[in-house]
């Protein structure tokens, strides 16, 4: 089962706009998913009620410019 991670941005009705980072793994992949939440002690991991998979999410601007960093 193939599952991503992106960065999305979304307008919201405050004329600005959100922005979240998401990674999404199969539930067997779950170790994954907490080790890199308490690594970097930000953002939340999501289980699904409706399919087998997790994620791991951050919407906090100052934390998306940690997750920012870490690519450059």
């Amino acid at each position: 089962m193939l599952k991503e991670g992106c960065f999305l941005i979304s307008p919201n009705k405050a004329n600005s706009f959100t922005f979240r980072f998401r990674i999404k793994l199969h539930i067997d992949d779950m170790d994954v998913l907490n080790y890199m939440h308490n690594i970097l002690g930000i953002g939340k991991v999501i289980t699904s009620q409706r399919k087998p998979e997790g994620s791991f999410e951050v919407n906090i601007q100052q934390e998306i410019m940690i997750i920012i960093a870490i690519f450059f």
